[in-house]
């Protein structure tokens, strides 16, 4: 791998970092901290991680907040209507299509998820081309398979 990869975390891969301190997600920002990884979210991404720690964690907000900063997440905007709306078609949900166009449009090298029903199933399709799609398990194996060996 030529840079850094760019890494676009959904807001289930938020809330999994957050709630799971050994999980992938939280891996996956702490190698973000290690500025080994770009990470990118969109403003869609991080409305939805809002509404959702103040239903359900409305404790845990500073703590998202902490990491998010500290592992250097950048926000991007939400894309135009027109780019949108053909993505549609593929996730078959418009929250979701809105995600997969900032990370398309960002040239994000991953995008990272847990939700099976739209983004999950559309790893591999050539719409999307060079965007890899996964959990964060996923991300984590093709992470490591792109170091180089160990001397």
């Amino acid at each position: 791998m030529p840079s850094e990869p760019l890494v676009f975390l959904d807001t289930s891969a938020h809330f999994a970092a957050v709630f799971s301190a050994q999980g992938g997600g939280r891996a996956i920002l702490r190698i973000g901290e290690s500025g080994a990884v770009r990470l990118v979210v969109c403003a869609q991404v991080l409305r939805e991680v809002e509404d959702v720690f103040r239903r359900k964690a409305p404790a845990r907000l500073g703590v998202l907040a902490a990491m998010l900063t500290r592992a250097g997440v950048l926000g991007i905007d939400d894309g135009e209507v027109q780019a949108v709306e053909p993505l549609v078609v593929l996730t078959k949900h418009p929250p979701d299509a809105i995600v997969l166009e900032a990370a398309l449009r960002c040239g994000a090298d991953y995008l990272v998820t847990l939700d099976r029903r739209h983004l999950l199933v559309l790893d591999g399709r050539a719409e999307i081309e060079l965007l890899r799609i996964g959990t964060p398990g996923d991300f984590l194996a093709w992470y490591r398979a792109s170091l180089p060996p160990e001397p």
